[in-house]
């Protein structure tokens, strides 16, 4: 079974958006683990600690990767087409800029279910080659996206 190994990157005590997406995460991931396990694939959530001063790169970014079927760690932003924004949060440290995700023309610091189950579909198509490739247009496609 091929390992589809999802990283969240939080703070030892992370502020509220990033415990939210990760509940959101682990609800979904729940949900669908049936599903990719049945085309035979295991989903894999790794938590990745993060410093605080390294907030505004790396604080609530999520990755998805398949090693062992040639699908490097992306970042979710790159596989849904998104942007990433600073945005100021309040904190026990005061005022500070973290990362969040804009997605047509909407800033998001807690990521969507909506987002993160688009993001888990897109990587599960990624892995799967069909006959007539994902309809992207690639010339040459063999079914294999590399977002």
């Amino acid at each position: 079974m091929a390992r589809i190994i999802i990283r969240h990157y939080a703070e030892e005590n992370p502020p509220k958006h990033v415990s939210e997406t990760r509940e959101a995460l682990l609800e979904i991931i729940e949900q669908y683990r049936p599903r990719y396990e049945a085309l035979g694939h295991s989903l894999e959530l790794q938590k990745e600690l993060s410093e605080p001063e390294e907030a505004e790169d790396f604080l609530n970014l999520l990755t998805l990767g398949c090693s062992e079927l040639g699908l490097a760690e992306t970042p979710l932003e790159k596989i849904v087409g998104a942007e990433i924004v600073a945005e100021e949060i309040d904190s026990s440290e005061g005022k500070r800029s973290v990362r969040a995700l804009m997605l047509h023309g909407k800033s998001y610091l807690s990521l969507p279910r909506g987002m993160l189950a688009e993001g888990l579909l897109r990587t599960l198509l990624a892995l799967t080659p069909t006959e007539g490739g994902c309809f992207q247009g690639c010339q040459g496609c063999s079914g294999r996206c590399s977002f």
